[in-house]
């Protein structure tokens, strides 16, 4: 500073407009070390949301899109996804996913994407083969959450509305403009902060956790709270059940937790559970080679297609895959964690296996067919410390292991089609068990539970897998049970 009799000014340092423009375009990457060293600069950033902002104006698309469409644009700037290079194209991609997404009316998705190359300066083409490729980066997930969503959004607002204010009478004022849409939204960001009070009011004590394995997951720790009056929605229609995740300590470390599985007989009596036996399992060892250290292994369709051919057998019968599919899809659900799950497996060779609710299934199929020819030559698996065996050769028939009461049906293409969720709320009764025989081979006649289930329904129209129907089924349930 200098101090003159009756003057005080500042002096600064003359700086060059090229270094200035240069220090602009490295602060976007002051507070973000994992952005790569060619990322867009902060004015090509400006320019690119510009053009996103002027594509919304001319074909009269939701505000909101291009809010959408920055968001992912942002993420994939932070992943290093967008760089100098195609930070056109990747933005255009990003609006047109936006627009797919987001646009509640119908939009001409061919017009507007004319507007988007003609705007970004990239070909159609180019726009299209790379639309996959950044849904991909996106982790397959285009929901954006509010608290990501709204800032843009109130930004774009704002300007979009000092571009209509500023005499740019040559554009139709937007919809998302006209005082309907605007007193929309007003009402709309006034219902959520009356939904905060409401939850702060409830529990003092109530805070949202962000897990660190995804930033978008929130989940929030507080106690029940008090169900809202809603004289739109039928109570008897549908069960509701109230949920708070108070897990989220053991979660948010991203590692598996043991289910507590009911052992006591007065455990059983109060809880409902769910038995699945996997019929016609095709489950058996091939020796290869014939001498003295001849190892073992699972007989399958793909590495023991000349065997299969040189015995007769068709090669649909050995697909110990199927098995391995329906084990990963019920032993990773909600309902295994809660320690309502049991599975049996009955091979086509008349061995039947108990698998124990705690036993994690190896992810590959290679280390899962050495697990299996382990479990066939030993009889049982044992868990690392030794106390609990959690897969097991047991006796014959399964009838003997299946509670006395419990509703027993299979799945059947050729059966009357049921929507499984309302028809097994009608079937169950309180704290009563249910078990399902599938069927865990490729194709084939449904009489594989015959001697022990009491009905035959269908859950779909079309054929599925094995693994999809213990998906249904277990969903089903959960929905139910509450389990969420």
């Amino acid at each position: 500073m200098a101090g003159l009799t009756e003057y005080m000014g500042t002096i600064f340092d003359n700086v060059k407009a090229d270094d200035q423009r240069q220090e602009g375009s490295e602060r976007p990457r002051d507070g973000h070390s994992e952005i790569v060293a060619d990322s867009p600069t902060f004015e090509q950033i400006r320019r690119l949301r510009a053009y996103m902002l002027r594509v919304t104006r001319e074909q009269d698309l939701e505000l909101s899109t291009a809010a959408t469409g920055w968001v992912y644009f942002e993420k994939l700037i932070l992943k290093g996804y967008a760089v100098k290079d195609n930070r056109k194209l990747v933005a255009a991609v990003c609006l047109l996913l936006a627009l797919k997404i987001n646009e509640s009316r119908e939009v001409s998705i061919s017009r507007s994407l004319q507007a988007i190359q003609r705007r970004f300066e990239v070909s159609t083409n180019s726009i299209l083969d790379h639309e996959f490729s950044v849904f991909a980066e996106l982790d397959f997930s285009l929901w954006v959450p509010c608290r990501e969503f709204m800032p843009h959004f109130l930004r774009m607002f704002e300007a979009a509305g000092k571009f209509i204010c500023e005499g740019n009478e040559a554009l139709q004022t937007p919809h998302y403009l006209t005082n309907s849409a605007c007193e929309r939204d007003g009402a709309m960001l006034e219902n959520e902060q009356r939904k905060r009070a409401k939850l702060e009011e409830a529990d003092p004590a109530f805070e949202r956790v962000e897990v660190s394995a995804d930033p978008s997951m929130i989940v929030e720790d507080s106690k029940d709270l008090p169900e809202e009056n809603d004289s739109n929605i039928d109570s008897t229609a549908i069960e509701f059940h109230s949920f708070r995740n108070q897990n989220h300590k053991q979660t948010s470390s991203m590692l598996p937790i043991a289910p507590k599985v009911p052992k006591t007989a007065e455990e059983l009596s109060k809880t409902s559970r769910l038995i699945v036996v996997l019929e016609s399992a095709s489950l058996e060892t091939y020796r290869v080679g014939k001498s003295k250290d001849a190892k073992y292994q699972l007989l399958n369709c793909d590495d023991h297609q000349g065997f299969l051919k040189k015995i007769g057998r068709d090669i649909a019968e050995s697909r110990p895959d199927i098995t391995h599919q329906c084990l990963l899809t019920l032993l990773d659900s909600p309902l295994n964690k809660t320690g309502r799950l049991q599975v049996y497996i009955h091979t086509s060779n008349d061995v039947l296996i108990e698998i124990s609710p705690q036993v994690r299934i190896p992810r590959t199929f290679k280390r899962f067919s050495g697990l299996m020819v382990q479990l066939l030559h030993k009889m049982s698996i044992r868990s690392v410390n030794g106390n609990d065996r959690l897969l097991k050769v047991i006796k014959n028939p399964v009838s003997q292991y299946l509670p006395p009461d419990a509703l027993k049906l299979t799945f059947s293409y050729d059966a009357p089609t049921v929507h499984l969720q309302t028809w097994m709320r009608r079937k169950l009764s309180l704290n009563q068990n249910i078990v399902v025989a599938i069927g865990a081979l490729a194709h084939g006649k449904d009489n594989f539970a015959d001697a022990y289930v009491d009905e035959k329904v269908g859950i779909s129209e079309y054929p599925l897998s094995a693994s999809v129907a213990c998906g249904k089924l277990t969903c089903a349930l959960e929905d139910i049970w509450g389990i969420l």
